[in-house]
Parts: C-alpha cells; sequence; structure tokens
C-alpha cells in the first residue's frame, strides 16, 4: 500500500510540475488576461483569449488577432487556426519578427546549441558570487535573417552583475545560425533563460 501511495503521490507531483511549466498566462497593461495558453507537443494551444475589454474571442473560428504590445512597443499579432496559435509576430517598418511558429527543421538543435555556447561562456560575477546570490536571468534579443543577433536587453534585474555578465557573452557575436520558416530565413525574438547556481 506505501508503495502504491508513493507512485501515486511521485506521478501527481511530476504531472503538476508538466501541467504547470506548460501554462502561459499573458496579461494586457490593464490587468485583464488576454491569453492562457497551454503547449501540446510543437504547438500551443489556446484555453483562453480575451480582447482588452476581457471580452471572450475564442469563438470566432480561424483568424489574425493584433493588439499593441508594451514589451516591444509595436503591435503584435496572433495568426489562429483551429483555437492553436499558428504564428506569433510582429511588423516593423522594415521586418516581419517571429516569436512563435512551425519553424524548419534544426530549429531546436539551433537554439540548444546557442544557449549551450552561452551557457559555457558566462562567468559568475565575483560580488554575487561572494554574497551568494543566485538566480534565473533573463535576457531578450532578435535574431534577424542573416543569424546574427541584436536588440540585446535584459529582462530580470537580480542585479549583482548577473544580467551584465550574461550580456556581454551575448554581445560577443557568437553566430545563432539562420532559422527558417518555410524555406525563408526569418527574423526571430527570443527571451534566453540562464541560471547562476552556486555549487
Amino acid at each position: 500500500m506505501k508503495k502504491h501511495t508513493s507512485l501515486l503521490i511521485a506521478f501527481l507531483a511530476i504531472a503538476n510540475l508538466i501541467y504547470c511549466q506548460n501554462r502561459d498566462t499573458v496579461y494586457y497593461s490593464n490587468g485583464l488576461i488576454r491569453s492562457i495558453t497551454m503547449e501540446v507537443g510543437e504547438k500551443k494551444e489556446l484555453i483562453v483569449l480575451n480582447d482588452f475589454s476581457g471580452q471572450d474571442i475564442m469563438n470566432k473560428g480561424d483568424f489574425i488577432y493584433e493588439y499593441f504590445d508594451s514589451e516591444m512597443s509595436m503591435t503584435r499579432y496572433l495568426d489562429i487556426q483551429n483555437k492553436s496559435i499558428l504564428k506569433e509576430y510582429w511588423i516593423n517598418q522594415s521586418d516581419t519578427i517571429f516569436n512563435s511558429a512551425n519553424f524548419d527543421d534544426g530549429f531546436i538543435n539551433l537554439v540548444i546549441s546557442y544557449h549551450r555556447k552561452v551557457s559555457s561562456k558566462v562567468k559568475y560575477p565575483k560580488g554575487a558570487r561572494k554574497r551568494g546570490v543566485q538566480g534565473k536571468v533573463m535576457i531578450s534579443f532578435i535574431v534577424d535573417k542573416s543569424g546574427e543577433i541584436k536588440n540585446i536587453k535584459p529582462i530580470t534585474d537580480i542585479g549583482y552583475g548577473l544580467e551584465q555578465s550574461a550580456v556581454e557573452v551575448i554581445n560577443r557575436k557568437l553566430n545563432f545560425g539562420k532559422i527558417c520558416l518555410e524555406g525563408k530565413p526569418v527574423s526571430c525574438y527570443f527571451k534566453l533563460p540562464i541560471n547562476f547556481i552556486l555549487r
């Protein structure tokens, strides 16, 4: 009985962890929920989609939803089909910048390879190490059509030099590689997590 109870508790803990990690809630600047998505395989399934006033717009069928994104200071577009976000992107004067889409083969390998490159070169700041400061920093940037990295910005603010250390490595122009969508190079927005853990 004890063994089955332990297995059930372990299973529920893992299921809860997976459920929580794959849900993403996004809010409008007025505090209302814009969307709740859940990753199912490589797709983002919409659970909730509201307009700026909080009205449910999930039952509109296939459509492109647009709203002003204060994080990027431009209009963001969600291409919604069968209650899934097929593509998520911004359009500025010179380019379309994708946040998510069904990118061509090799995309995941590019992301993993780049994350490894950055993580292996980041130095733990002495001040942070001395004070025992740990944490996960998040750095945003855009990979352009040629695979170069631009618009590098820290999103978190742990301080003690952690964000600065991560930005310095990304600024070294380690080539990300070209990201393709339907056979054509595209620009893509990323949020890269970097963990600083004392051992």
